[in-house]
Formats: C-alpha cells, sequence, structure tokens
C-alpha cells in the first residue's frame, strides 16, 4: 500500500510541476518582441532572481525601478509583469513615437484598455477607434477657451 501512495504521490507531483511550467511557458514568460524592439528588462540589481526580481522591484518601488532601467537601457525599455509587457517611454523625444505612430504601428489600445475601470466600458480609451476619435472630438471642444468662459460663468452662478 505504501508504495501505491508513494507512486500515486509522484505523479501528483509530476502533473503539478508539468502544470505550473506549462502556465508560465505560455502566459507568464517574457517573450522578445523582434529585432526592433526595445530592451527587454530580464533582471533585477535590487531582487537577484530571475523574472520573478523583476515583478518583486517593480511591486516594490516602481519610480525606484523605471530611474535603474533609464539609466541602465536609456529612454525607452520594457519590463515583464506577469502576462504582460510594460514598454517605458521617458522624455517627450521617446513618447512622440507613441502620439504620432499610426494604430497599425503602434496601438493605443493595448495600453489604454486599464483606463476601462476609470471612464466604463466602451467610453474615451475603451471605445473603438472612430468612436473614440468621435469622443476625444467632443472633449477637446470643452476645452476650448470660449466653452471653459462659459462653463465658469454658469458654475459661478450655481451654489454647491
Amino acid at each position: 500500500d505504501n508504495t501505491l501512495f508513494a507512486h500515486v504521490n509522484m505523479e501528483l507531483y509530476f502533473w503539478i510541476c508539468f502544470g505550473l511550467i506549462a502556465v508560465w511557458w505560455f502566459f507568464l514568460r517574457p517573450r522578445g518582441g523582434g529585432k526592433d524592439a526595445p530592451p527587454l528588462v530580464t533582471e533585477s540589481s535590487v531582487v537577484p532572481l530571475p523574472f520573478i526580481g523583476v515583478v518583486s522591484e517593480f511591486l516594490k518601488s516602481p519610480n525606484d525601478m523605471m530611474r535603474r532601467c533609464y539609466n541602465d537601457y536609456g529612454k525607452v525599455f520594457t519590463i515583464p509583469i506577469f502576462h504582460k509587457r510594460m514598454t517605458f517611454l521617458i522624455g517627450p523625444e521617446a513618447q512622440q513615437l507613441f502620439f504620432k505612430a499610426n494604430d497599425d504601428v503602434l496601438s493605443q489600445d493595448e495600453p489604454y484598455h486599464f483606463m476601462q475601470s476609470v471612464f466604463g466600458p466602451n467610453v474615451v480609451y475603451d471605445a473603438p477607434k472612430r468612436k473614440r476619435q468621435v469622443q476625444f472630438q467632443t472633449m477637446a471642444n470643452g476645452f476650448l477657451g470660449s466653452s471653459l468662459k462659459n462653463n465658469q460663468a454658469k458654475n459661478q452662478k450655481k451654489k454647491f
């Protein structure tokens, strides 16, 4: 009976290990982005464990990590956090890539998708491209000087 129990335990351990490795391989491991991709941060000088150290350092102090990565990698670098890759563009020159590139080159959908929890579904950043453009135009009109003056006058008349 003990040998059967030991065999079942070994097989169970095998399948648990296999499952964990498969989850890491398909969902969590960092992937390269091609020859033109920014440098991928895979090591941490603060927590010297591959991949786990990067996540630990980021969760511990994201500002310090970004400062370190800026010094080590330059204005553009990618940090893998679990199953997502976050690419940082530091400074106006680097950020121009993001704001001026066409959506087929560099999509704004993925990084802005997390804003759904702020604005709600299908609003601003979570909306399809066409709808998003209309919403941006509506918001931009609201920030024109004449619109702001009209709103200021209306708000001064109201008592809160």
